[in-house]
Protein backbone atom coordinates (compact mmCIF):
# COMPACT_ATOMS: atom_id res chain seq x y z
CA UNK A 1 0.00 0.00 0.00
CA UNK A 2 2.68 2.34 0.95
CA UNK A 3 4.59 1.57 -2.13
CA UNK A 4 1.61 2.24 -4.35
CA UNK A 5 0.94 5.50 -2.62
CA UNK A 6 4.48 6.46 -3.17
CA UNK A 7 4.25 5.78 -6.90
CA UNK A 8 1.03 7.68 -7.09
CA UNK A 9 2.64 10.66 -5.45
CA UNK A 10 5.50 10.56 -7.87
CA UNK A 11 3.10 10.42 -10.80
CA UNK A 12 1.27 13.42 -9.51
CA UNK A 13 4.52 15.25 -9.15
CA UNK A 14 5.31 14.53 -12.73
CA UNK A 15 1.98 15.84 -13.90
CA UNK A 16 2.37 19.03 -12.03
CA UNK A 17 4.74 21.23 -14.15
CA UNK A 18 6.19 24.55 -13.59
CA UNK A 19 5.14 27.48 -15.80
CA UNK A 20 8.56 27.68 -17.38
CA UNK A 21 8.41 24.07 -18.37
CA UNK A 22 5.04 24.57 -19.83
CA UNK A 23 6.25 27.56 -21.79
CA UNK A 24 9.09 25.58 -23.23
CA UNK A 25 6.79 22.78 -24.16
CA UNK A 26 4.55 25.19 -25.93
CA UNK A 27 7.41 26.70 -27.82
CA UNK A 28 8.71 23.29 -28.62
CA UNK A 29 5.33 22.21 -29.93
CA UNK A 30 5.00 25.41 -31.92
CA UNK A 31 8.40 24.90 -33.48
CA UNK A 32 7.52 21.33 -34.33
CA UNK A 33 4.35 22.50 -36.00
CA UNK A 34 6.19 25.12 -37.99
CA UNK A 35 8.80 22.59 -39.13
CA UNK A 36 6.07 20.22 -40.10
CA UNK A 37 4.37 23.02 -42.02
CA UNK A 38 7.60 23.90 -43.73
CA UNK A 39 8.21 20.30 -44.69
CA UNK A 40 4.72 20.14 -46.11
CA UNK A 41 5.27 23.35 -48.09
CA UNK A 42 8.62 22.02 -49.39
CA UNK A 43 6.96 18.82 -50.43
CA UNK A 44 4.27 20.84 -52.25
CA UNK A 45 6.95 22.96 -53.91
CA UNK A 46 8.85 19.88 -55.01
CA UNK A 47 5.67 18.39 -56.34
CA UNK A 48 4.82 21.62 -58.19
CA UNK A 49 8.35 21.83 -59.55
CA UNK A 50 8.12 18.30 -60.86
CA UNK A 51 4.76 19.07 -62.41
CA UNK A 52 6.12 22.27 -63.95
CA UNK A 53 9.04 20.42 -65.47
CA UNK A 54 6.69 17.81 -66.84
CA UNK A 55 4.50 20.55 -68.29
CA UNK A 56 7.54 22.26 -69.83
CA UNK A 57 8.68 18.98 -71.39
CA UNK A 58 5.20 18.39 -72.74
CA UNK A 59 5.21 21.93 -74.14
CA UNK A 60 8.62 21.33 -75.84
CA UNK A 61 7.33 18.07 -77.23
CA UNK A 62 4.28 19.83 -78.55
CA UNK A 63 6.44 22.56 -80.07
CA UNK A 64 8.63 19.96 -81.79
CA UNK A 65 5.55 18.20 -83.06
CA UNK A 66 4.24 21.50 -84.39
CA UNK A 67 7.55 22.18 -86.13
CA UNK A 68 7.56 18.73 -87.70
CA UNK A 69 3.96 19.17 -88.77
CA UNK A 70 4.80 22.60 -90.23
CA UNK A 71 7.65 21.00 -92.19
CA UNK A 72 5.34 18.30 -93.47
CA UNK A 73 2.67 20.87 -94.30
CA UNK A 74 5.19 23.06 -96.17
CA UNK A 75 6.53 20.04 -98.00
CA UNK A 76 3.09 19.03 -99.16
CA UNK A 77 2.27 22.66 -99.95
CA UNK A 78 5.36 22.87 -102.19
CA UNK A 79 4.51 19.54 -103.75
CA UNK A 80 0.99 20.71 -104.40
CA UNK A 81 2.37 23.90 -105.97
CA UNK A 82 4.67 21.86 -108.19
CA UNK A 83 1.83 19.58 -109.18
CA UNK A 84 -0.28 22.63 -109.83
CA UNK A 85 2.44 24.06 -112.10
CA UNK A 86 2.84 20.71 -113.87
CA UNK A 87 -0.89 20.44 -114.35
CA UNK A 88 -0.95 24.00 -115.67
CA UNK A 89 1.88 23.24 -118.09
CA UNK A 90 0.19 20.04 -119.21
CA UNK A 91 -3.08 21.89 -119.63
CA UNK A 92 -1.37 24.56 -121.73
CA UNK A 93 0.45 21.87 -123.73
CA UNK A 94 -2.71 20.04 -124.61
CA UNK A 95 -4.49 23.31 -125.24
CA UNK A 96 -1.74 24.33 -127.71
CA UNK A 97 -1.73 20.79 -129.12
CA UNK A 98 -5.45 20.94 -129.76
CA UNK A 99 -5.11 24.38 -131.34
CA UNK A 100 -2.25 23.09 -133.51
CA UNK A 101 -4.26 20.03 -134.50
CA UNK A 102 -7.14 22.27 -135.44
CA UNK A 103 -4.82 24.50 -137.47
CA UNK A 104 -3.15 21.48 -139.08
CA UNK A 105 -6.55 20.03 -139.83
CA UNK A 106 -7.62 23.27 -141.48
CA UNK A 107 -4.29 23.51 -143.31
CA UNK A 108 -4.43 19.89 -144.43
CA UNK A 109 -7.97 20.33 -145.61
CA UNK A 110 -7.02 23.48 -147.48
CA UNK A 111 -4.00 21.77 -149.07
CA UNK A 112 -6.14 18.80 -150.05
CA UNK A 113 -8.76 21.09 -151.59
CA UNK A 114 -6.09 23.08 -153.43
CA UNK A 115 -4.49 19.85 -154.69
CA UNK A 116 -7.83 18.58 -155.92
CA UNK A 117 -8.55 21.91 -157.61
CA UNK A 118 -5.08 21.89 -159.21
CA UNK A 119 -5.69 18.43 -160.67
CA UNK A 120 -9.12 19.50 -161.90
CA UNK A 121 -7.74 22.67 -163.50
CA UNK A 122 -5.01 20.76 -165.35
CA UNK A 123 -5.83 19.54 -168.81
CA UNK A 124 -6.19 15.72 -168.97
CA UNK A 125 -3.56 15.80 -171.70
CA UNK A 126 -1.08 17.80 -169.59
CA UNK A 127 2.25 15.97 -169.04
CA UNK A 128 1.91 16.95 -165.38
CA UNK A 129 -1.55 15.42 -164.87
CA UNK A 130 -0.65 11.79 -164.18
CA UNK A 131 2.68 12.48 -162.39
CA UNK A 132 0.95 14.98 -160.10
CA UNK A 133 -1.84 12.52 -159.31
CA UNK A 134 0.71 9.75 -158.66
CA UNK A 135 2.54 12.07 -156.28
CA UNK A 136 -0.62 13.19 -154.44
CA UNK A 137 -2.09 9.69 -154.15
CA UNK A 138 1.07 8.17 -152.70
CA UNK A 139 0.16 6.49 -149.40
CA UNK A 140 -3.61 6.84 -149.85
CA UNK A 141 -5.93 3.86 -149.91
CA UNK A 142 -7.18 3.07 -153.40
CA UNK A 143 -10.85 3.73 -152.60
CA UNK A 144 -10.03 7.01 -150.85
CA UNK A 145 -7.90 8.24 -153.75
CA UNK A 146 -10.47 7.25 -156.36
CA UNK A 147 -13.32 8.89 -154.45
CA UNK A 148 -11.49 12.12 -153.58
CA UNK A 149 -9.95 12.77 -157.01
CA UNK A 150 -12.95 11.32 -158.87
CA UNK A 151 -11.00 8.86 -161.01
CA UNK A 152 -11.91 5.40 -162.26
CA UNK A 153 -10.29 2.15 -161.22
CA UNK A 154 -8.68 1.87 -164.64
CA UNK A 155 -7.20 5.37 -164.40
CA UNK A 156 -5.92 4.65 -160.89
CA UNK A 157 -4.18 1.49 -162.08
CA UNK A 158 -2.66 3.29 -165.08
CA UNK A 159 -1.36 6.15 -162.90
CA UNK A 160 0.08 3.97 -160.13
CA UNK A 161 1.51 1.05 -162.09
CA UNK A 162 2.78 2.56 -165.34
CA UNK A 163 6.39 3.80 -165.49
CA UNK A 164 7.29 7.39 -166.28
CA UNK A 165 4.79 8.98 -163.90
CA UNK A 166 7.52 10.78 -161.93
CA UNK A 167 6.78 14.42 -161.21
CA UNK A 168 10.48 15.24 -160.73
CA UNK A 169 11.44 13.71 -164.07
CA UNK A 170 8.75 15.70 -165.83
CA UNK A 171 9.76 18.85 -163.98
CA UNK A 172 13.35 18.70 -165.10
CA UNK A 173 12.79 17.79 -168.73
CA UNK A 174 12.09 21.48 -169.22
CA UNK A 175 15.30 23.46 -169.79
CA UNK A 176 15.06 26.12 -167.09
CA UNK A 177 17.60 28.06 -165.04
CA UNK A 178 17.31 28.70 -161.29
CA UNK A 179 18.11 32.36 -160.73
CA UNK A 180 18.73 31.94 -157.00
CA UNK A 181 21.79 29.74 -157.58
CA UNK A 182 24.84 31.88 -158.31
CA UNK A 183 27.73 31.08 -160.61
CA UNK A 184 30.04 31.00 -157.58
CA UNK A 185 27.87 28.34 -155.96
CA UNK A 186 28.02 26.20 -159.11
CA UNK A 187 31.83 26.51 -159.11
CA UNK A 188 31.94 25.57 -155.43
CA UNK A 189 29.87 22.46 -156.12
CA UNK A 190 32.24 21.52 -158.95
CA UNK A 191 35.22 21.81 -156.60
CA UNK A 192 33.49 19.59 -154.03
CA UNK A 193 32.61 17.04 -156.71
CA UNK A 194 36.29 16.89 -157.65
CA UNK A 195 36.92 15.55 -154.13
CA UNK A 196 33.90 13.39 -153.37
CA UNK A 197 33.28 12.11 -156.92
CA UNK A 198 36.70 12.25 -158.60
CA UNK A 199 37.33 11.63 -162.24
CA UNK A 200 39.51 8.70 -163.11
CA UNK A 201 43.02 9.80 -163.92
CA UNK A 202 43.34 10.61 -167.62
CA UNK A 203 39.58 10.32 -168.26
CA UNK A 204 36.79 12.84 -168.74
CA UNK A 205 34.07 11.08 -166.72
CA UNK A 206 33.33 10.57 -163.07
CA UNK A 207 32.79 7.13 -161.56
CA UNK A 208 29.84 6.89 -159.17
CA UNK A 209 29.36 3.79 -157.03
CA UNK A 210 27.12 5.22 -154.28
CA UNK A 211 23.53 6.46 -154.58
CA UNK A 212 22.63 10.06 -155.43
CA UNK A 213 21.27 10.53 -151.90
CA UNK A 214 24.53 9.37 -150.32
CA UNK A 215 26.47 11.66 -152.66
CA UNK A 216 24.31 14.59 -151.60
CA UNK A 217 25.00 13.82 -147.93
CA UNK A 218 28.73 13.93 -148.70
CA UNK A 219 28.20 17.29 -150.43
CA UNK A 220 26.43 18.68 -147.33
CA UNK A 221 29.33 17.52 -145.14
CA UNK A 222 31.90 19.12 -147.45
CA UNK A 223 30.33 22.52 -148.12
CA UNK A 224 31.60 24.98 -145.51
CA UNK A 225 30.31 28.39 -146.44
CA UNK A 226 27.65 29.79 -148.71
CA UNK A 227 24.15 28.66 -149.42
CA UNK A 228 23.59 24.92 -149.73
CA UNK A 229 21.57 23.88 -152.75
CA UNK A 230 18.61 21.55 -152.43
CA UNK A 231 18.88 17.83 -153.05
CA UNK A 232 16.58 18.14 -156.03
CA UNK A 233 18.75 20.80 -157.65
CA UNK A 234 21.93 18.87 -156.84
CA UNK A 235 20.69 15.59 -158.34
CA UNK A 236 18.57 16.75 -161.25
CA UNK A 237 20.53 19.83 -162.33
CA UNK A 238 24.15 19.35 -161.25
CA UNK A 239 24.61 15.59 -161.58
CA UNK A 240 22.50 15.36 -164.75
CA UNK A 241 24.96 17.67 -166.52
CA UNK A 242 28.00 15.65 -165.42
CA UNK A 243 29.49 12.80 -167.40
CA UNK A 244 29.04 10.00 -164.87
CA UNK A 245 29.55 6.26 -165.18
CA UNK A 246 27.35 4.37 -162.72
CA UNK A 247 28.71 1.03 -161.56
CA UNK A 248 28.65 -1.07 -158.41
CA UNK A 249 32.10 -2.43 -159.23
CA UNK A 250 33.86 -0.09 -161.69
CA UNK A 251 36.39 -1.81 -163.91
CA UNK A 252 38.43 1.29 -164.74
CA UNK A 253 41.05 0.23 -162.18
CA UNK A 254 42.35 -3.16 -163.27
CA UNK A 255 43.68 -3.85 -159.77
CA UNK A 256 40.31 -3.14 -158.15
CA UNK A 257 38.62 -5.25 -160.83
CA UNK A 258 40.88 -8.19 -160.01
CA UNK A 259 40.12 -7.72 -156.30
CA UNK A 260 36.34 -7.56 -156.90
CA UNK A 261 36.59 -10.75 -158.96
CA UNK A 262 37.90 -12.56 -155.90
CA UNK A 263 41.63 -12.47 -156.52
CA UNK A 264 43.62 -11.94 -153.31
CA UNK A 265 47.28 -11.23 -152.71
CA UNK A 266 49.34 -8.78 -150.66
CA UNK A 267 49.73 -6.19 -153.43
CA UNK A 268 46.02 -6.12 -154.24
CA UNK A 269 45.07 -5.80 -150.57
CA UNK A 270 47.63 -3.03 -150.08
CA UNK A 271 46.20 -1.25 -153.12
CA UNK A 272 42.64 -1.43 -151.74
CA UNK A 273 43.81 -0.23 -148.31
CA UNK A 274 45.79 2.68 -149.78
CA UNK A 275 42.88 4.21 -151.68
CA UNK A 276 40.98 5.59 -148.64
CA UNK A 277 44.22 6.35 -146.76
CA UNK A 278 45.76 8.52 -149.48
CA UNK A 279 42.48 10.11 -150.49
CA UNK A 280 41.66 10.82 -146.83
CA UNK A 281 45.06 12.42 -146.19
CA UNK A 282 44.72 14.60 -149.27
CA UNK A 283 41.26 15.75 -148.15
CA UNK A 284 42.54 16.38 -144.62
CA UNK A 285 45.32 18.64 -145.93
CA UNK A 286 42.86 20.50 -148.15
CA UNK A 287 40.37 21.07 -145.31
CA UNK A 288 43.18 22.28 -143.04
CA UNK A 289 44.04 24.98 -145.59
CA UNK A 290 40.39 26.01 -145.80
CA UNK A 291 40.27 26.37 -142.02
CA UNK A 292 43.19 28.82 -141.93
CA UNK A 293 46.51 27.01 -142.46
CA UNK A 294 48.41 29.92 -144.04
CA UNK A 295 51.77 28.12 -144.01
CA UNK A 296 50.86 25.25 -146.35
CA UNK A 297 50.39 24.92 -150.10
CA UNK A 298 48.68 21.82 -151.49
CA UNK A 299 49.85 21.12 -155.02
CA UNK A 300 48.55 18.48 -157.42
CA UNK A 301 49.95 17.89 -160.89
CA UNK A 302 49.02 15.74 -163.82
CA UNK A 303 49.32 15.61 -167.60
CA UNK A 304 46.46 15.78 -170.05
CA UNK A 305 46.34 15.80 -173.84
CA UNK A 306 44.51 18.61 -175.65
CA UNK A 307 43.42 18.16 -179.23
CA UNK A 308 43.14 21.01 -181.69
CA UNK A 309 42.58 21.16 -185.43
CA UNK A 310 45.28 19.09 -187.05
CA UNK A 311 47.14 17.96 -183.94
CA UNK A 312 47.38 17.67 -180.19
CA UNK A 313 49.56 18.95 -177.37
CA UNK A 314 50.60 17.94 -173.86
CA UNK A 315 49.33 20.07 -170.95
CA UNK A 316 51.03 19.83 -167.57
CA UNK A 317 48.46 21.07 -165.03
CA UNK A 318 49.79 22.19 -161.66
CA UNK A 319 46.98 23.08 -159.25
CA UNK A 320 47.93 25.18 -156.21
CA UNK A 321 45.69 25.46 -153.13
CA UNK A 322 46.52 28.12 -150.52
CA UNK A 323 44.49 29.85 -147.81
CA UNK A 324 42.46 32.96 -148.65
CA UNK A 325 39.92 34.34 -146.19
CA UNK A 326 38.05 36.05 -149.03
CA UNK A 327 37.10 32.73 -150.63
CA UNK A 328 33.88 31.06 -149.54
CA UNK A 329 35.58 27.85 -148.49
CA UNK A 330 38.82 29.56 -147.46
CA UNK A 331 40.81 28.10 -150.38
CA UNK A 332 42.46 30.10 -153.14
CA UNK A 333 42.77 28.04 -156.30
CA UNK A 334 45.21 28.50 -159.15
CA UNK A 335 45.22 26.21 -162.18
CA UNK A 336 48.61 26.64 -163.84
CA UNK A 337 48.82 25.13 -167.34
CA UNK A 338 52.03 24.54 -169.27
CA UNK A 339 51.21 23.81 -172.92
CA UNK A 340 53.88 21.92 -174.86
CA UNK A 341 54.69 22.09 -178.53
CA UNK A 342 53.24 19.34 -180.67
CA UNK A 343 56.53 17.43 -180.72
CA UNK A 344 57.24 17.66 -176.99
CA UNK A 345 56.76 14.52 -174.91
CA UNK A 346 55.37 14.41 -171.38
CA UNK A 347 58.65 13.31 -169.81
CA UNK A 348 60.74 14.37 -166.82
CA UNK A 349 62.44 17.19 -168.79
CA UNK A 350 58.98 18.66 -169.42
CA UNK A 351 58.05 18.40 -165.73
CA UNK A 352 61.23 19.89 -164.26
CA UNK A 353 61.43 22.66 -166.88
CA UNK A 354 57.90 23.79 -165.95
CA UNK A 355 58.70 23.60 -162.25
CA UNK A 356 61.71 25.86 -162.76
CA UNK A 357 59.39 28.43 -164.34
CA UNK A 358 56.93 28.03 -161.47
CA UNK A 359 59.70 28.71 -158.95
CA UNK A 360 60.76 31.82 -160.87
CA UNK A 361 57.20 33.12 -160.53
CA UNK A 362 57.78 33.20 -156.74
CA UNK A 363 54.30 31.88 -155.94
CA UNK A 364 55.62 29.68 -153.14
CA UNK A 365 58.21 31.99 -151.58
CA UNK A 366 56.07 32.82 -148.51
CA UNK A 367 54.93 29.22 -147.92
CA UNK A 368 56.56 27.01 -145.28
CA UNK A 369 55.14 23.58 -146.18
CA UNK A 370 54.73 22.46 -149.78
CA UNK A 371 52.88 19.15 -150.19
CA UNK A 372 52.93 17.83 -153.76
CA UNK A 373 50.49 15.14 -154.94
CA UNK A 374 50.23 13.29 -158.24
CA UNK A 375 49.47 9.90 -159.71
CA UNK A 376 52.26 7.39 -160.15
CA UNK A 377 52.99 8.23 -163.78
CA UNK A 378 55.91 5.89 -164.62
CA UNK A 379 57.26 8.15 -167.39
CA UNK A 380 57.41 11.48 -165.56
CA UNK A 381 56.32 11.43 -161.88
CA UNK A 382 57.17 8.26 -159.98
CA UNK A 383 60.70 7.93 -161.32
CA UNK A 384 64.11 8.33 -159.74
CA UNK A 385 64.92 11.61 -161.53
CA UNK A 386 61.76 13.29 -160.20
CA UNK A 387 62.38 12.11 -156.62
CA UNK A 388 65.98 13.37 -156.83
CA UNK A 389 64.60 16.72 -158.07
CA UNK A 390 62.64 16.88 -154.78
CA UNK A 391 65.99 16.63 -152.97
CA UNK A 392 67.38 19.46 -155.14
CA UNK A 393 64.36 21.60 -154.23
CA UNK A 394 64.80 20.92 -150.52
CA UNK A 395 68.52 21.75 -150.56
CA UNK A 396 67.91 24.97 -152.51
CA UNK A 397 65.15 26.03 -150.12
CA UNK A 398 66.10 24.78 -146.65
CA UNK A 399 63.63 27.14 -144.93
CA UNK A 400 60.76 25.22 -146.52
CA UNK A 401 59.60 21.63 -146.02
CA UNK A 402 58.87 19.71 -149.22
CA UNK A 403 57.04 16.40 -149.53
CA UNK A 404 55.90 14.40 -152.54
CA UNK A 405 52.82 12.15 -152.22
CA UNK A 406 51.40 9.66 -154.70
CA UNK A 407 47.86 8.45 -155.13
CA UNK A 408 47.44 4.70 -155.72
CA UNK A 409 47.54 3.55 -159.32
CA UNK A 410 44.41 4.40 -161.36
CA UNK A 411 43.15 6.70 -158.57
CA UNK A 412 44.97 9.91 -159.42
CA UNK A 413 44.49 13.68 -159.36
CA UNK A 414 40.81 14.35 -159.88
CA UNK A 415 41.22 18.12 -159.52
CA UNK A 416 43.68 18.19 -162.41
CA UNK A 417 41.30 16.11 -164.51
CA UNK A 418 38.57 18.63 -163.76
CA UNK A 419 40.85 21.52 -164.80
CA UNK A 420 41.70 19.60 -167.96
CA UNK A 421 38.00 19.17 -168.71
CA UNK A 422 37.45 22.92 -168.31
CA UNK A 423 40.13 23.95 -170.78
CA UNK A 424 39.11 21.29 -173.31
CA UNK A 425 35.48 22.40 -173.14
CA UNK A 426 36.60 26.01 -173.55
CA UNK A 427 38.64 25.13 -176.64
CA UNK A 428 35.67 23.30 -178.19
CA UNK A 429 33.27 26.08 -177.24
CA UNK A 430 35.51 28.80 -178.69
CA UNK A 431 35.81 26.96 -181.99
CA UNK A 432 32.04 26.45 -182.22
CA UNK A 433 31.21 30.05 -181.30
CA UNK A 434 33.82 31.72 -183.50
CA UNK A 435 33.74 29.18 -186.33
CA UNK A 436 37.53 29.56 -186.41
CA UNK A 437 39.73 26.51 -185.91
CA UNK A 438 42.50 26.45 -183.31
CA UNK A 439 45.51 25.03 -185.14
CA UNK A 440 48.46 25.36 -182.75
CA UNK A 441 49.43 25.37 -179.02
CA UNK A 442 49.50 29.19 -179.02
CA UNK A 443 45.80 29.20 -179.81
CA UNK A 444 45.16 26.84 -176.88
CA UNK A 445 47.09 29.23 -174.60
CA UNK A 446 45.00 32.21 -175.73
CA UNK A 447 41.71 30.41 -175.16
CA UNK A 448 42.77 28.87 -171.84
CA UNK A 449 43.60 32.26 -170.35
CA UNK A 450 39.94 33.25 -170.73
CA UNK A 451 39.07 30.82 -167.91
CA UNK A 452 38.73 32.20 -164.40
CA UNK A 453 41.61 31.22 -162.08
CA UNK A 454 43.46 29.50 -164.94
CA UNK A 455 46.87 30.74 -166.11
CA UNK A 456 48.20 29.23 -169.30
CA UNK A 457 51.63 29.59 -170.94
CA UNK A 458 53.79 27.58 -173.28
CA UNK A 459 55.93 25.00 -171.52
CA UNK A 460 59.68 25.35 -170.90
CA UNK A 461 61.83 22.24 -171.22
CA UNK A 462 65.10 21.61 -169.40
CA UNK A 463 68.10 20.56 -171.43
CA UNK A 464 70.03 19.42 -168.37
CA UNK A 465 70.78 15.71 -168.21
CA UNK A 466 68.75 14.33 -165.34
CA UNK A 467 69.14 10.57 -165.72
CA UNK A 468 71.33 9.03 -163.01
CA UNK A 469 71.40 6.00 -160.70
CA UNK A 470 68.06 4.28 -160.17
CA UNK A 471 66.38 4.36 -156.77
CA UNK A 472 65.28 0.75 -156.63
CA UNK A 473 61.90 -0.16 -155.15
CA UNK A 474 60.30 3.30 -155.10
CA UNK A 475 57.05 1.98 -156.61
CA UNK A 476 55.92 0.52 -153.30
CA UNK A 477 56.20 3.88 -151.49
CA UNK A 478 53.63 6.68 -151.63
CA UNK A 479 55.34 9.55 -149.81
CA UNK A 480 58.84 10.98 -150.01
CA UNK A 481 60.66 13.63 -147.98
CA UNK A 482 64.33 14.55 -147.90
CA UNK A 483 67.06 15.72 -145.59
CA UNK A 484 67.74 19.46 -145.71
CA UNK A 485 71.53 19.03 -145.53
CA UNK A 486 72.46 15.51 -146.67
CA UNK A 487 71.78 13.47 -149.80
CA UNK A 488 69.09 11.37 -148.11
CA UNK A 489 65.59 10.63 -149.33
CA UNK A 490 63.05 9.20 -146.86
CA UNK A 491 60.36 6.86 -148.19
CA UNK A 492 56.99 6.06 -146.57
CA UNK A 493 54.44 3.36 -147.38
CA UNK A 494 51.61 5.89 -147.12
CA UNK A 495 51.20 9.59 -146.38
CA UNK A 496 49.96 9.12 -142.81
CA UNK A 497 53.16 7.48 -141.56
CA UNK A 498 55.18 9.56 -139.11
CA UNK A 499 58.31 7.37 -139.37
CA UNK A 500 59.98 6.58 -142.67
CA UNK A 501 60.23 2.99 -143.89
CA UNK A 502 63.38 3.27 -145.99
CA UNK A 503 66.24 5.66 -146.69
CA UNK A 504 67.76 6.22 -150.13
CA UNK A 505 71.24 7.68 -150.66
CA UNK A 506 71.18 8.98 -154.24
CA UNK A 507 74.24 10.07 -156.18
CA UNK A 508 74.66 12.66 -158.93
CA UNK A 509 72.27 15.21 -157.42
CA UNK A 510 71.91 18.18 -159.77
CA UNK A 511 71.81 21.51 -157.88
CA UNK A 512 68.82 23.64 -158.71
CA UNK A 513 70.99 26.47 -160.04
CA UNK A 514 72.59 24.09 -162.55
CA UNK A 515 69.29 23.17 -164.21
CA UNK A 516 68.95 24.98 -167.54
CA UNK A 517 65.64 25.58 -169.30
CA UNK A 518 64.95 26.56 -172.89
Amino acid sequence: MEENSKNSMETKKKRIKSPITKQKDLERQKLAREKKKQRRELEIMDTNTKLLREYEKEIEDLKQQLIEKDIIINKWRNKLEEQKEELEKERNFWKNKLELIEKEGKTTKLIAENSKRLVQDLSPNSPYHRPLLAYLMNGLAKETAMDYFDISSRSYKRIVEEEGNSLLEVKYTVNVECNQITKEQIEEIQHILDDILPKQSGREWRTQEETDENLYEQYLAAVQKGKKVSKTFFIYTILKKESIHHSEHPSFCILCERYENGERDFKLQQHKDLIPIQRGQYTKEKLAIGKGDIDTALITQDFTQIQYEGGFTQDLIITIYTYDSKEKDGIKRLYRHFIGNSDQKNNISFVIGCWMVLLEEKRLDNITNINIWSDGGPKHFKISANIRFLLSLQHARPNQSWSYNFFPSYHGCSVCDAAASHIKQKVNQEQRNSQIAIRNPEGVVAVGNQLNKHEVTLASITTTKLEANTLKGIKRYHKFTTSKEKNIIYAYIDSTQSEYTKKFHPRDIVPLDDIIIE
